[in-house]
């Protein structure tokens, strides 16, 4: 793998997303819809522009963590616990009677539960990263429909967890111990605690006494320390992203993963007095 390869690829993506994003913005379109269309262009897929796609892959991945943060900033959570109940019974709701629905249809023509719940789960989530950025284009996360799409897109990602903890035992439908699942569960529900831990009262901390130094790039370098290392440890706690999925199945699958912790921390830094 060469940096001139590299740099090449990073200069095709730009320079394709923002031909493709002005032409958007021309026609009042979404920039995230011009952002998928150019990833449709460049990808494999596609015409193939991109000589190095696990190192594009990558960088994707960290701009999803990062752009995650960005809007948890913008969301209050304050307010979404106002609406915690409506929040909780829409996604739970949401999210139950989808994968109830998808798993009867598709066992009624005959496909094994475990390959019907897997695809219950996929079809049961929504892309959090693409909902909350239009939202937030729009400046509509604070309004009564933001706060309940909000609302249900956390609990989505709250969700996610026990469902990629859930799927090594689909794979081993037959053979899998219910302590085995209870263990990995146990491990990730720690992590998720862990993480929520940090960003109550350790993160605040560190953020005021680096805000004090009145220093920007000693601010950015601190941010973006907190935001990688939470997806680091969310990684580490089982809390996996979508490559450790390939791996289950050899199928890629677009389940959030890791990427979403950096949602929780920027939720909590957004309802600290300043």
């Amino acid at each position: 793998m060469e940096l001139t390869a590299v740099l090449r690829d990073l200069a095709v993506v730009l320079a394709i997303a923002t031909v493709v994003a002005l032409v958007f913005s021309r026609l009042r379109l979404s920039v995230v819809a011009a952002f998928l269309v150019a990833g449709a262009i460049l990808g494999p897929t596609g015409a193939g522009f991109v000589s190095e796609p696990g190192v594009v892959k990558s960088l994707a991945e960290i701009g999803v963590v990062l752009l995650l943060f960005t809007v948890g900033l913008e969301i209050s959570l304050s307010g979404l616990g106002r609406m915690r109940r409506e929040v909780l019974w829409v996604g739970g709701a949401q999210v139950s009677a989808t994968i109830l629905f998808t798993l009867l249809v598709l066992t009624l023509w005959g496909l094994p539960v475990p390959e019907g719940l897997f695809i219950g789960f996929v079809v049961s989530l929504s892309s959090t990263a693409i909902v909350l950025k239009v939202l937030a284009d729009r400046m509509e996360i604070d309004t009564s429909h933001g706060k309940i799409t909000s609302g249900i897109l956390i609990f989505q990602d709250l969700a996610v967890i026990a469902m990629m903890l859930l799927l090594p035992s689909l794979r081993q439908w037959e053979t899998a111990k219910s302590a085995e699942v209870l263990l990995t569960l146990a491990k990730a529900g720690l992590g998720v605690a862990a993480i929520l831990v940090l960003a109550r009262f350790l993160i605040p901390r560190l953020l005021k006494e680096v805000i004090r130094l009145n220093n920007r790039e000693i601010l950015a370098l601190t941010v973006m320390m907190v935001v990688t290392g939470t997806a680091f440890l969310a990684h580490r706690f089982a809390i996996a992203g979508p490559a450790s999925i390939t791996n289950c199945d050899d199928h890629v699958v677009l389940l959030p993963g890791c990427s979403q912790v950096p949602l929780l921390l920027g939720l909590r830094k957004r309802d600290r007095p300043r």
